[in-house]
């Protein structure tokens, strides 16, 4: 037994939900900002088959590839294994819409097609965090919060979009959900034993999404480092499809 499994769970909930208040409360101190106008301007433009950001558009792939891969191993799970299948299907549906919306988004960028980007990728984002509480803390609780994780997510991202038509970009909200769910994940390896078992592929998936991070933020840099080759937005794609792809690979390798 560890110092954490020595701690008692509501301890354990007390301090997740305590830092995503205070991410909460911390958001919401600042005053409304919209969505940057330099965020659209991607260091590889090249327009290839006559598709504009080709790159940028192609590595959507890796999410689609990912979603498709993962939903085949949710409904090849034997019926007896722990796994609770729902909030992984859901995971594995919203890697193909990323696919779709990010590679819309990227052939037209612009804040009005951004949407179409972020809404995907919050439902997988918070089906991610919802499979993670059914597996680690609570089955009944995972799938009781999935719909209001799914509700919290969606109305973060569309208020952002409606506000961003309306005139007053207000970004916060989808901020907001992205921090909250970003400190959660972690904590709850932390924090939690997992039934299934995997932990390493966790482990790298949160290793992965860091770099995905690195690279989106090097994403100049690195297209002029590669001489051209390739950007650090078209391998963050990359590295996120990756991410996302370990998760599910963890129920193949050890719920199957």
């Amino acid at each position: 037994m560890t110092w954490v499994d020595r701690l008692p769970v509501r301890l354990r909930i007390a301090v997740i939900v305590f830092l995503a208040a205070g991410a909460t409360v911390a958001m919401l101190s600042f005053p409304a900002f919209p969505q940057p106008l330099w965020y659209h301007d991607f260091a590889d433009q090249r327009t290839i088959y006559q598709v504009p950001n080709f790159a940028n558009v192609a590595s959507n792939a890796g999410f689609a590839l990912a979603g498709l891969a993962g939903l085949l191993i949710v409904l090849r799970l034997p019926a007896e294994r722990p796994v609770t299948r729902l909030p992984y299907a859901i995971f594995a549906l919203g890697l193909i819409l990323v696919a779709a919306g990010s590679a819309y988004y990227h052939y037209r960028p612009s804040t009005g097609t951004l949407y179409w980007d972020r809404l995907p990728m919050t439902i997988a984002f918070m089906a991610l965090l919802s499979a993670l509480i059914a597996d680690r803390i609570d089955r009944r609780a995972g799938l009781v919060l999935l719909p209001v994780l799914l509700l919290a997510g969606l109305g973060g991202v569309t208020y952002w979009h409606l506000s961003e038509l309306g005139g007053a970009g207000d970004l916060r909200p989808y901020l907001l959900v992205q921090i909250a769910a970003a400190l959660s994940l972690p904590l709850i390896l932390l924090l939690f034993r997992d039934r299934i078992g995997g932990d390493r592929y966790l482990v790298l998936l949160l290793a992965f999404y860091g770099l995905a991070v690195a690279l989106e933020n090097g994403d100049r840099w690195l297209l002029e480092t590669t001489a051209g080759a390739i950007s650090g937005h078209t391998l963050k794609h990359l590295a996120a499809a990756l991410a996302a792809y370990l998760a599910l690979h963890r129920l193949w390798k050890c719920a199957a």
